[in-house]
Parts: structure tokens; sequence; C-alpha cells
């Protein structure tokens, strides 16, 4: 039973630290001195976020001003995706610091790829953003939620991703089972006969090509998109390239069009290199070249955020299959 019952990192995590985490930050509740327009340019970097977040994401990032409105998924977004640019000289190196150990300890672990050789790797990063954590913002800040991060690495030794088993898909079908009760009496039987006859109609996710104008102007996989137009048109290949896709071919031959990215550089280096999570930076300017790849050799799809001189580029977890 205690192995069997994971600790749901929606809650410990998500709305837990990561929500407590940035809550201190912009009350100024730590041991260092925060900048008082930092809370306005953090909000500034978010708003100006909103046309680089790819159709995976439903909710855009919204001000500071109404964090008190943010859902499970936006604090998620914060800290595994634009955090690490949000953050970046807007507050002290340690505080940073102690950010990116969150931040790489959760992209190691929830990476459907890699998560299993990384599981002793991202608990010993956990061990030190726990150890850190008073140092950081006081001795009476340590919670339940910060201790029971210690132990979300067992978890997915035994289990797998965190993102299987948290309770994400519970509550986003909650609202589904709701809309199936028509009337206050024999509530079960009216969420099962529905939920069966979900089961026979529903149709399952398009993949392929689509076209616009007879064009082909976007591919879908299982669970995500590639296109032509931005901010959907960035990925990785096997072969360790980042491509800005260009064209598709046509539907017979599963080719698309590129331009590789130049330059590719570490983002961070502490506590790990950032290129070993596949986060890094890039010219502004593509290769001149144009060449063809196969979509079968498209490892993930990245979100790019563009910098002053450079383009960051993530990748997007759930495409790393």
């Amino acid at each position: 039973m205690v192995k069997q019952v994971p600790i749901d990192v929606m809650h410990l995590i998500d709305l837990g630290v990561m929500r407590k985490f940035i809550m201190r930050i912009i009350s100024n509740e730590s041991n260092y001195k925060f900048r008082k327009e930092a809370k306005i340019n953090i909000s500034s970097k978010l708003l100006a976020l909103r046309p680089y977040i790819t159709k995976e994401f439903v909710r855009k990032p919204i001000s500071l001003v109404d964090i008190a409105n943010w859902k499970a998924t936006e604090f998620r977004m914060f800290l595994l995706y634009y955090g690490i640019y949000v953050f970046k000289d807007e507050i002290p190196g340690d505080v940073y610091y102690e950010f990116l150990l969150l931040h790489c300890a959760c992209r190691l672990l929830f990476c459907p790829k890699k998560f299993s050789s990384n599981i002793d790797l991202a608990s010993d990063i956990l061990k030190l953003f726990v150890k850190n954590y008073a140092a950081v913002f006081g001795e009476n800040s340590i919670n339940y939620n910060v201790h029971g991060l210690l132990h979300i690495a067992e978890d997915v030794k035994e289990l797998g991703i965190p993102s299987n088993y948290s309770a994400y898909s519970f509550e986003n079908y909650l609202q589904v089972l709701k809309s199936y009760v028509r009337q206050p009496r024999q509530i079960l039987r009216q969420i099962s006969n529905m939920v069966m006859q979900e089961a026979i109609v529903t149709d399952s996710k398009f993949s392929g090509f689509k076209t616009k104008d007879n064009c082909i102007n976007s591919f879908y996989f299982d669970g995500y998109m590639l296109s032509t137009q931005r901010p959907n048109n960035y990925c990785s290949l096997k072969s360790q390239d980042y491509v800005e896709i260009v064209e598709f071919k046509d539907q017979n031959s599963n080719v698309i069009k590129g331009k590789k990215l130049l330059n590719l550089n570490s983002f961070f280096t502490e506590p790990i290199d950032s290129l070993t999570l596949g986060i890094c930076t890039a010219d502004h300017a593509p290769s001149p070249i144009v060449e063809e790849f196969y979509l079968d050799d498209v490892e993930y799809k990245l979100m790019c955020i563009p910098l002053t001189d450079k383009l960051l580029l993530i990748p997007i977890l759930h495409t790393c299959m």
C-alpha cells in the first residue's frame, strides 16, 4: 500500500511548492531582497510570451497580479517551461538557482523517454533543493509539501512518470461526468450509461496531414501537431539537430522541409547543463539552406521563445515519446 499509493504532483508541486515559491518571491518573504520593479518585469515578460505558446497548451500566461486565479496547469507551465526565462535576471542568483533545481529535477522525472535513467540524478537534485530551501526562504518555510519532494523519485521508480497518475486527468474528466447528470435520481446509472455510450460513439484522435487552400499546413501526431506557422514550426530531430519547418513536401512522402538552427548553446550550466534537458539557445537566423527530413526522424516538438539576440528552445515534454 505504501508503494502503490503515490504522492499527487499536481497538489504537491504545482499548487504546493511552485505556488508558494512564487508567492514568497512577489511578497518578498525570503532571506534575499528583491527589486521593487521585479514583479512588474516578470508580469511584463509573462504577457509578452502569449504569442509564443504552442497549440498544445490551452492557457496563455497571465500577469502576477492575477496569481490568485492561476490554475494548477499555469503553475506547471511556469515550472517546466517559461519560468527559466521569466525569472532570469529578475530575482537574486541564489533564488534563481533554487528554482533551477526544481525545474531540472521535474524535467528529468517527467520526460516519458528518459525518466528511468534519470531517477537517481533527479533524486539528488531534489534533496539539494529541500536542503537549500530553508536557507533561501527561512527555517519556517519547510512544510509537508517541500518534504514530500524527497519521495517523488521513489514513486517514479515504482510507477513511472507522475503525469500518468497525477490528479490532472481525473479533475479534467470530472466536469465531463458532471455534464452526464441530468436529474438528481440514479446518478451513478446516468453516468454509467453515458460513459458506455461515449465509448461507442467517440471518434479516435485525428492523425495525419491537414491542408488549407490546397496546401499542406500541418501534420498531427498522436498528442501534438507540427505546422509551417509559428509558434508550432520548431522541432528536434533524432540527429540532435533543431529545425524550423518551412513546408511539408506532400502527403505521400512524409517529408518535411526545414532550416537547421545554428550555434546551439546551453541556456544554463548549473545545476546541470541545460543541453542535458534539450534546452538551448540558437541564432535568430536559421541556416539559409532548406533541407529535407522525414517525419519519423522528429524526436520532439519545441517551444521557441525569442530573447534579445537568441532564440530559447525548450522541448515539450509530452511530445518526447
